[in-house]
């Protein structure tokens, strides 16, 4: 096989799957329910700072963090400057793993910003599925996964709550993502009031047979659900956010918010901005899921084999495409792919290009705006 560079050939070689490891994935259910305190782990959750109140709060933020305390400051302060809402709490999860004993400069933030709705826990190690162990702790009827390098619009509180109280049938609701770069957006502290109505959106499960694109960051999901559904995947498939998402919807529901109420950090330190390695594997797990999805979603999965393999296989194409001229600028091996999946490269005719387009474009634009 040719590469483009040793780098590459050495970031490609990392990831070899055996025909057992190939089988595994082809096999695996994704959406299989585990409750989620069947995941407790031997590692405890100990509450450095803060007390509980002793009342339910509506919302439960739950902000994991690891050593990056000038960015979990900016986090913080974007949720705790909310405007129209107050009743939440924010459970800082800390996965540095350090000696309790220790004062982590992590640790001192959360002293100097002395903020009573904030409830810290640390673990003397790492802990796997930090969001999942937040979830546990949280004790809101709603929570909201914020990443400690992003930040929330100070309205963002107002407009989901005014959401999932006006339409109760909702038990996930996403908003749309604004990317910055980064450092901190001037102006976000004053940031005008989004005053447009929030429109709302019911998504079709089968979205996500054909597309990655979870936006579970800052969505408000109910927390029972979460809980009853069993939270992130036990199987570490470099995509575990986005089957969260796919499970949740198939067993409860998906409702959109238009409204640009999340703001996400694209800087070098992330691990996906780093690794073509990295997004090789994860393509390699998102095919097999798709293969998986379709097969739950599409009676004639099972008939027309083939059919739904090339059309997931197309989809792939299709992200490595826009990938190579996306924010990463990745451009992935196409011959490795198909040998790490162990399949042939396909060639498709303008014909088979243009139905698989229509199907995954229908299932993506499939959304029905509620309340009209």
């Amino acid at each position: 096989m040719k590469y483009k560079s040793k780098e590459e050939q050495e970031q490609y070689e990392r990831f070899h799957y055996s025909e057992e490891e190939r089988k595994k994935l082809e096999g695996y259910d994704f959406f299989q329910k585990q409750e989620l305190s069947a995941k407790e782990s031997e590692i405890p959750s100990v509450l450095a700072w803060g007390q509980k109140s002793g009342s339910t709060p509506l919302v439960s933020v739950i902000l994991t963090t690891y050593k990056r305390p000038q960015m979990l400051r900016e986090a913080l302060e974007s949720v705790l400057m909310q405007k129209g809402f107050g009743d939440f709490e924010i459970i800082v999860a800390d996965n540095e793993g350090a000696d309790l004993q220790v004062k982590t400069d992590t640790h001192r933030l959360i002293e100097e910003i002395n903020d009573k709705r904030i409830l810290y826990y640390r673990h003397a190690k790492t802990v796997a599925n930090n969001f999942d162990r937040g979830a546990m702790l949280a004790d809101g009827e709603w929570i909201c996964f914020l990443h400690d390098d992003d930040l929330l619009s100070p309205v963002y509180m107002k407009k989901m709550t005014e959401a999932v109280k006006q339409y109760p049938e909702i038990n996930w609701l996403s908003c749309s993502p604004k990317e910055f770069r980064d450092r901190m957006p001037q102006g976000w502290q004053s940031a005008e009031e989004i005053n447009e109505g929030c429109k709302i959106y019911k998504v079709n499960p089968r979205y996500y047979s054909f597309w990655f694109d979870g936006k579970w960051q800052g969505a408000f999901i109910r927390r029972k659900c979460y809980v009853q559904m069993g939270g992130f995947p036990n199987y570490n498939s470099g995509m575990a956010d986005y089957v969260m998402t796919a499970k949740f919807a198939y067993y409860f529901n998906h409702y959109e918010c238009g409204l640009p109420l999340y703001l996400t950090r694209i800087w070098g330190g992330q691990d996906s901005s780093s690794s073509a390695g990295l997004w090789m594997n994860i393509c390699i797990k998102e095919y097999f899921f798709y293969r998986y999805a379709v097969g739950k979603y599409f009676k004639t999965a099972k008939i027309f084999k083939t059919f739904w393999a090339n059309l997931c296989f197309y989809q792939i194409m299709t992200k490595m495409e826009l990938m190579e001229r996306g924010s990463h600028g990745f451009a992935l091996n196409r011959e490795a792919f198909c040998r790490l999946i162990g399949e042939k490269n396909k060639k498709f005719t303008k014909l088979q290009k243009g139905i698989y387009h229509l199907i995954a474009d229908h299932y993506k634009k499939a959304k029905r705006e509620i309340g009209k």
